[in-house]
């Protein structure tokens, strides 16, 4: 069976190979569908990596959505170049907003130390809500 990433990736080439984005030589091509290829392997992944720290905590899965909207959000932050302390600052009002939206702390806790490494700001050992 061919996985979703996989699936993506060469449709994404098709698309590429029938002219989307204009004549591309063979050497763009490759280029694009290759830094395209990494990106959708990093996104499964993470989903995958998600999924199990969610099923782990007991998490009701219609809430999986919320929780993968999350740790997209945390995968640009993470990928920021600033201070831990602006980093922490942005994972707290990430977070805070999630949770205003009805996520459960631990478990946004969770997905962000165990998929993502990044520890919670130490001002927030209290609850954000």
């Amino acid at each position: 069976m061919i996985d979703r990433a996989e699936r993506s990736v060469r449709n994404y080439e098709e698309k590429l190979r029938l002219g989307a984005c204009g004549r591309l030589s063979e050497e763009e091509l490759r280029r694009r569908v290759g830094g395209y290829a990494y990106t959708a392997c990093q996104q499964q992944m993470v989903t995958v990596q998600v999924r199990q720290a969610l099923c782990g905590l007991g998490v009701v899965t219609t809430l999986f959505p919320m929780y993968h909207a999350y740790a997209r959000e945390l995968g640009r932050l993470r990928r920021l170049d600033c201070s831990a302390e602006a980093r922490g600052s942005a994972l707290r009002a990430t977070a805070a907003k999630w949770i205003a939206r009805g996520l459960d702390e631990t478990a946004l806790r969770e997905v962000a130390a165990s998929v993502f490494n990044l520890s919670w700001p130490a001002t927030a050992d209290k609850p954000l809500t």
